[in-house]
């Protein structure tokens, strides 16, 4: 394992006096890959598999998005560390019927409930179907095609479109380079007012390209609290009058009212494997995972 404050530091350094370590260093990228390989994201590894060959401006933004990653994942280690000292509860104190939790609100309880979800122990264990990365890149050149990622953009401009399947389209900017946002409805008026000249934005789509035009299809509008981080997403078709409710609020309920649960009460959460098992296979302890 790395030791990550040092490599932070260095990060750090190749900023100083304008880049001037940067601009002079030759391997940068391989050593940075081979201190990391076992913990980064695939997505920042290809990069820096790419680093060295890469133009100053794009070794820039990369270095940003690195330097953003240590920090993360060592105050992740902290939170592990001192979960390492909280003394856990019985296993009972976890079959506790959800309308006895005090910091669920109503609308959560009816989505959770629709979802068959009754104690405080289901909860825990209600796992998600997959992750997205919803951390913020601002740099198109370090998209590529068929990834799925949040941009932050600037409009540019926003028009109707008359030929061919889509109804709307949004230019945006990263400074740089441009992206189109493609939608198709029916009627698209709300489309110019949600997307005003000048605005920034946080979007989360697919990225396409078309005869080297990038481009997203439907991106998800996102604020600054639904980004920066890698998110869970689950099974929330429901039963009962929560049906009503849409997919997306569904979603949020859910992830909000487990992230709170989590943070609440799984550090109290008693190991129910045995030891020799926990360290033969190498199982991180249950309060961690």
């Amino acid at each position: 394992m790395a030791d990550l404050e040092k490599l932070q530091r260095f990060v750090e350094s190749l900023s100083e006096n304008d880049y001037l370590r940067l601009r002079r260093g030759f391997g940068i990228g391989l050593y940075l890959y081979n201190q990391l390989r076992d913990i980064a994201p695939p997505y920042l590894l290809e990069n820096l598999q790419r680093f060295d060959r890469m133009s100053f401006e794009k070794k820039k933004v990369l270095l940003q998005e690195l330097g953003g990653f240590l920090s993360s994942y060592r105050s992740l280690r902290e939170r592990k560390r001192k979960l390492e000292q909280v003394k856990s509860k019985p296993l009972r104190d976890f079959l506790i019927p959800l309308d006895r939790l005090s910091f669920l609100d109503r609308s959560e309880l009816r989505v959770l409930q629709g979802l068959g979800i009754n104690t405080l122990l289901d909860l825990l264990f209600y796992f998600p179907l997959r992750y997205e990365d919803r951390r913020v890149l601002s740099n198109l050149r370090l998209v590529r095609p068929g990834e799925k990622v949040v941009l932050r953009l600037r409009v540019k401009d926003t028009k109707r479109l008359r030929e061919g399947p889509y109804t709307a389209e949004v230019t945006c900017t990263d400074g740089d380079e441009e992206i189109r946002l493609r939608f198709r409805y029916r009627r698209s008026d709300f489309i110019h007012a949600l997307y005003r000249r000048g605005r920034e934005i946080l979007v989360f789509g697919k990225v396409r390209t078309y005869r080297g035009e990038r481009y997203m299809v439907h991106p998800e509008l996102l604020n600054e609290e639904e980004c920066g981080r890698i998110v869970p997403v689950y099974y929330n078709r429901i039963r009962g009058e929560a049906t009503r409710i849409s997919s997306k609020t569904r979603q949020k309920r859910i992830r909000k009212a487990i992230e709170r649960s989590v943070r609440r009460t799984a550090p109290y959460l008693p190991e129910y494997l045995p030891s020799e098992l926990l360290e033969k296979y190498s199982f991180p302890p249950l309060k961690e995972t």
